[in-house]
């Protein structure tokens, strides 16, 4: 099943600003949306722009692990050890035992990882 989160797109396409590839965006979007809620068990609606992944998904340290291995897979990225922690916490001066981070952060964290290892196979 491909989801399409109309919200989250526009999101990303607005913090992304300038230089913004709706075709990757697109297809990001929907993987972002079908993986937490394959991985998470969610409802769709409960796919927010802003609900905080640990917090308002539910989100544990071990599906940061499944949800990586399934964006790996869909859009052909790899993701480092350091990198699956970093998808839900921002660890920080500010913050040291890490910030959680949104839907919309996991988007644009996948975004920029496909934008930098390469194109989407569609």
């Amino acid at each position: 099943m491909d989801h399409f989160n109309r919200n989250l797109y526009d999101a990303l396409e607005k913090v992304v600003g300038c230089g913004y590839d709706p075709v990757v965006g697109n297809e990001v979007v929907s993987a972002v949306h079908e993986s937490l809620i394959d991985a998470l068990r969610v409802d769709d609606d409960e796919v927010v722009p802003d609900a905080s992944l640990t917090r308002d998904l539910n989100a544990e340290s071990i599906d940061s692990l499944d949800l990586s291995f399934r964006l790996e897979r869909r859009l052909g990225i790899k993701v480092s050890g350091d990198e699956r922690s970093a998808m839900f916490l921002e660890v920080t001066p500010k913050f040291p035992n890490g910030r959680e981070k949104t839907v919309l952060e996991l988007t644009r964290y996948v975004y920029d990882a496909v934008k930098k290892q390469g194109p989407v196979v569609l």
